[in-house]
């Protein structure tokens, strides 16, 4: 299920980016998938380690910044490692401390099945005028009920190579008239009445208030915020997606700014 919400954000992001073949300077880019197995992952008896990343590495001349700040974003991104918080940000790296600590379990309990896996994914999203975006998938099973999955997104000025921020989009003090714009859209897809009691419907929002994140994504349409499982709601709830069309924002959006610029295109 995780996998087929993160393939309809990667439809909807090939959508966005074609809508318009008359961009100019498009960021060149190559993609690598790396698969890494220790053990034998067909016995059940025996158990592995699986390690999976598909991810896309910038090389242009053009964007020297861009190059610096996305290809450092996305190396953190693929090597920290979920068992070491110091180390080399590399892929031998990763692979030794996820396969010790697997060890260090299978010696401990040599009869279970143990298995991991340490999964990574990095499309873009937007690369239109002066943005360029991503979308991270991130999933990793050590044990337990279930997997733990996350996505995120992240947007680079194209110019500067620096992350672009809300706050550079939009006016100042606009994170009520966001926030509201959010909480419509929200009940609507949740099947919330207006004044319906959040926290009574089961969501975790403080005293009751619904607050958007910072996880958003500049799209051709609006801005898109996605909350991950357990942020606001239970793990069986899955994530939320919010997408807030700019005509419904257009008070708070920076005049003469990125935003008012990507909507005039």
């Amino acid at each position: 299920m995780k996998n087929l919400v993160f393939a309809l954000l990667i439809i909807l992001s090939v959508l966005i980016s074609s809508c318009s073949t008359t961009d100019y300077n498009k960021v060149d880019y190559t993609i690598e998938d790396t698969t890494y197995i220790y053990g034998n992952c067909d016995s059940l008896e025996i158990g592995c380690v699986e390690i999976s990343l598909s991810f896309l590495t910038l090389h242009d001349y053009k964007y020297k910044e861009l190059n610096d700040s996305v290809n450092g974003s996305i190396k953190e991104f693929l090597y920290s490692s979920p068992f070491s918080e110091e180390g080399d940000l590399t892929f031998d790296a990763l692979k030794n401390s996820i396969v010790d600590d697997y060890k260090k379990i299978k010696e401990d309990f040599p009869d279970s099945p143990v298995r991991y896996s340490y999964d990574r994914e990095i499309t873009i999203s937007t690369d239109t005028l002066n943005v360029f975006s991503l979308a991270f998938r991130g999933s990793n099973y050590f044990g337990g009920a279930h997997p733990n999955s996350f996505f995120g997104f992240a947007n680079f000025n194209k110019t500067s190579g620096k992350e672009i921020l809300l706050s550079e989009l939009l006016i100042d003090n606009y994170q009520n008239e966001l926030d509201k714009a959010g909480e419509k859209i929200f009940r609507q897809i949740k099947g919330l009445s207006p004044s319906q009691n959040l926290n009574e419907a089961g969501y975790w929002f403080d005293n009751n208030k619904f607050i958007l994140n910072n996880n958003f994504l500049i799209a051709k349409t609006g801005l898109r915020f996605l909350f991950n499982q357990y942020e606001i709601a239970p793990y069986a709830e899955g994530i939320t997606i919010i997408e807030i069309p700019y005509s419904e924002i257009t008070g708070i959006i920076k005049k003469n700014g990125i935003l008012s610029k990507l909507i005039r295109k």
